[in-house]
């Protein structure tokens, strides 16, 4: 599980952006079965992440990873990425 370190968060008032906040932090990366990166199982661990993430349900919302050099982007398909308190 990502261990958070520092938290950026910045709430926009217009409807184009919405809410997002920006996650650093470090991470153990585990492989799934049958990826182009190695067998399955620990990869490494402390590696240093930043996610950000916008706040919305399915097409809205996403969370985009950077990690070990590469950049993973998803958008919601199922629930709601939901900021603030």
């Amino acid at each position: 599980m990502p261990a958070v370190m520092t938290v950026e968060a910045t709430v926009s008032g217009t409807t184009l952006s919405g809410e997002w906040a920006t996650l650093h932090g470090t991470a153990a990366v585990t492989l799934a079965a049958h990826t182009e990166f190695g067998p399955p199982g620990p990869l490494i661990r402390g590696a240093p992440f930043t996610a950000m993430v916008h706040g919305g349900g399915p097409g809205t919302g996403y969370v985009d990873l950077e990690i070990l050099g590469m950049t993973f982007a998803g958008w919601v398909e199922h629930g709601q990425i939901t900021i603030g308190s």
